[in-house]
């Protein structure tokens, strides 16, 4: 699209839409931790709802990847620069046995703004199990959450993609009396493959991903909070002979905004380590915004 800039609201409105009407391609990133404890930030929920009682819950996390900063056009900052603007849909439907252990279903929707039309994918869903407090103190709680990262998306179909493992590690750090907190965790993803495909998506369809973050955040009011990230990447591919290489070293700034009693916004801006030394800072800068809520 030529345009430069777009409305806030209307890309949140449009996300929406999208939700009911089709489904969407899922990016790179495994993870958002916090809030469907990759991907590109992480989400934590201000509002501290309590998971004791058996229940069904359903959660909705969007994800617009907006523009660069050097305001070029509707261009994403990234290693391609022909990549669109997107806002991605993830709708959790999740039940919980009890405070500790959850099951959980997650389609995948993505809304991609392409220089000549606009149009909605769809992504890989996830099946998962969240096991909370598997060691919990005074300060720290760690989580585990397994999932299989599921061949619904065009791009898994050509790829030849299998039901594939995944294994997120999820460790709360909050002292007490103290307006900061933090998050450090860790991300695999082993990809299987058939071998009935081929072309591009097969040849450089990945097949492991780990993606390790650690985030500090400093609570300014009850209802808003400032947060620093960073989100390095480590992607493998054996039909091309590649091990796990690095491939993003992303550090994030940003807030999280209660604007509603479970609900957030989390506006954020992503700078690009690697490759900075060959463009412009703003050139690897970008704007996006999470919207982060449930609805049960």
């Amino acid at each position: 699209m030529n345009n430069k800039k777009y409305a806030l609201t209307t890309l949140i409105a449009l996300s929406n839409l999208a939700a009911l009407s089709a489904f969407a391609q899922t990016t790179t990133s495994a993870t958002l931790p916090a809030t469907e404890t990759n991907a590109s930030t992480s989400t934590t929920d201000l509002s501290k709802q309590s998971d004791g009682a058996a229940a069904m819950k359903v959660s909705y996390l969007g994800i617009m990847s907006g523009v660069g900063l050097e305001m070029s056009g509707s261009h994403q900052a990234s290693n391609n620069t022909n990549d669109p603007m997107s806002i991605e849909n993830r709708v959790g439907l999740n039940y919980n046995l009890n405070e500790n252990m959850s099951l959980g279903f997650q389609p995948r929707f993505k809304a991609i703004f392409a220089p000549d039309n606009i149009h909605v994918d769809n992504g890989n869903y996830r099946l998962s199990a969240n096991f909370k407090n598997v060691y919990k103190n005074d300060i720290v709680t760690l989580s585990l959450t397994p999932r299989l990262d599921l061949p619904t998306s065009k791009s898994a179909h050509q790829s030849a993609m299998l039901p594939s493992p995944e294994l997120i590690a999820t460790m709360d750090i909050a002292p007490k009396d103290s307006r900061f907190s933090g998050q450090i965790g860790n991300a695999y993803m082993q990809g299987f493959y058939g071998n009935n495909a081929s072309g591009k998506d097969y040849a450089n369809a990945l097949t492991a991903m780990e993606q390790p973050w650690a985030e500090v955040d400093y609570q300014i009011s009850p209802k808003f909070q400032a947060f620093a990230a960073y989100w390095p990447e480590f992607d493998a591919n054996a039909r091309t002979s590649q091990p796990l290489h690095a491939t993003s070293n992303e550090v994030d700034f940003g807030t999280y905004i209660e604007v509603a009693k479970g609900w957030q916004i989390a506006p954020y801006i992503a700078t690009e380590a690697q490759g900075i030394d060959q463009a412009r800072l703003d050139k690897n800068m970008q704007f996006n915004l999470y919207v982060i809520g449930t609805v049960l």
